[in-house]
């Protein structure tokens, strides 16, 4: 928790850094408890989630322009950019074919042994084709993705 700065008497800034399921508006209520006082959060402005950051965003209304002159492409994040933080699995173009159509997998052709009973990432030439969940007879689609454009 810093201090950024008092903008009146009886307002201040704040910054924080916290973990995945911290209540911050709860934070200026308790700072308030310590002090013998009554507050509130009257804003509250994520700057930052998991690999997300605000400095990477695109306004709206730059967005919109974007899709008009065909160049959001330009700045747009793999759909899988959320997902680096699970497991890949790597898939032959025939099993991708698989997936897309909703069928399941044996496990038998992959090495998945360590990720018996998860959700893994399924990809195909780097492609995110699937999110699957691996048990000890199948490898199933729970999420299709079809991003061959």
């Amino acid at each position: 928790l810093n201090l950024i700065e008092q903008t009146s008497d009886d307002s201040f800034s704040f910054c924080v850094e916290c973990s995945k399921g911290t209540y911050v508006r709860s934070l200026g209520r308790d700072i308030a408890l310590k002090l013998s006082t009554f507050g509130h959060l009257t804003a509250l402005r994520r700057t930052k989630c998991g690999f997300f950051c605000i400095s990477d965003t695109i306004l709206l209304e730059n967005a919109k322009k974007m899709v008009y002159e065909s160049r959001q492409q330009d700045s747009l994040l793999p759909v899988s950019t959320p997902l680096r933080d699970i497991a890949a699995l790597a898939i032959s173009a025939e099993d991708a074919v698989k997936l897309r159509l909703g069928q399941s997998l044996s496990p038998k052709k992959y090495d998945v042994s360590k990720h018996i009973g998860k959700i893994v990432a399924a990809f195909e030439n780097d492609c995110l084709t699937a999110l699957v969940r691996i048990d000890e007879r199948k490898i199933s689609p729970i999420r299709v993705f079809n991003l061959n454009f």
